[in-house]
């Protein structure tokens, strides 16, 4: 196919916007990987500071990656454009300055084909950093949040598995509350749970320096992911652990009227830490039978027999 190469006057833009996981990445890559198979020459550029999954290539969540540049601002990039370029791409606009639409429209004018994506939305309600690096440097962090809130980017800063020291670390250098710790909990992964039942009675990884109560005494609401354990909490016909959380859960589900799915839901809803469940499923029937937790309110001993069942442990 002849790809024709426009005149200087004939550039323009093109945006991909929608949710997050609404496969924007992919699309901006699927876009300029035509672009480079048809010997345009394309530039690709990505804000400095977004490293989470490479630390320069572009990468969608289905592991889909390209190439690019990390630049500070839209002066930088404007700076770093070649003139014989035909393809601009640009990914995570969100995270760029509020001059971006006017580099986008400059290089437009001189002819570049732009193709821009990011999020529908011109800031985040709550930023998260994923999980402790161990090279982490507080100092940094904090003015990386200073930044974002200034600029009105983000309103609100959390982490995710994050241990009782790494908060305190953290919350020494920041000056913006840490509102949200997310973790990974369900009934068949239970030790932030088991480092306050079984103290002293075994060695504990995450969670032994009393994460969840330090989570409680300072006001960071733990977010619970992987609930379900993609299907483990709800039992199995596995080995003999399984086949009694099965028992367990089916049993308890049909007392109260209600999907197998709502009561290792119901489980996290009724620990006082008030713990929110961030449900990983996008078929709409499995949400809707998460959702029924909320018409359960389990018992003091239906609670601990959950929790052994799925420990596969007695209490100590």
């Amino acid at each position: 196919m002849d790809v024709p190469h426009r005149s200087p006057s004939h550039g323009w833009i093109e945006v991909i916007t929608g949710s997050m996981f609404s496969g924007k990445s992919e699309e901006l890559i699927r876009r300029l990987r035509r672009a480079q198979i048809a010997r345009q020459r394309v530039q690709i550029f990505k804000p400095a500071f977004d490293n989470r999954f490479a630390e320069s290539d572009i990468v969608s969540h289905s592991e889909m990656r390209i190439q690019g540049v990390n630049v500070g601002d839209s002066a930088e990039l404007l700076r770093l454009i070649h003139d014989d370029t035909e393809v601009v791409g640009i990914d995570e606009a969100q995270f760029f300055d509020k001059d971006l639409p006017a580099a986008c429209t400059q290089l437009a004018g001189s002819g570049k084909r732009v193709v821009v994506a990011g999020l529908d939305t011109d800031y985040l309600d709550l930023l998260l950093l994923h999980r402790p690096d161990a090279l982490v440097e507080p100092e940094e962090v904090a003015a990386a949040f200073d930044e974002l809130e200034s600029s009105g980017k983000v309103l609100s800063f959390g982490v995710s598995n994050h241990t009782a020291g790494q908060l305190e670390l953290l919350r020494k250098s920041v000056r913006q509350p840490i509102v949200v710790n997310q973790v990974e909990l369900s009934l068949v992964h239970t030790p932030l749970i088991d480092a306050g039942i079984a103290t002293n009675q075994s060695h504990f990884s995450f969670g032994a320096d009393g994460t969840l109560d330090y989570c409680r005494l300072h006001g960071i609401t733990l977010q619970a992911w992987a609930p379900l354990a993609r299907g483990r909490a709800l039992g199995g016909d596995g080995d003999e652990r399984s086949r009694e959380l099965s028992r367990v859960v089916a049993r308890i589900a049909e007392q109260n009227g209600v999907p197998k799915e709502a009561i290792p839901i119901a489980f996290l809803l009724r620990h006082p830490a008030r713990i929110q469940v961030v449900i990983g499923t996008t078929q709409p029937a499995r949400i809707a039978a998460g959702v029924r937790a909320c018409d359960v309110e389990l018992s003091r001993e239906e609670w601990y027999e959950l929790y052994v069942a799925g420990r596969g442990a007695s209490l100590p």
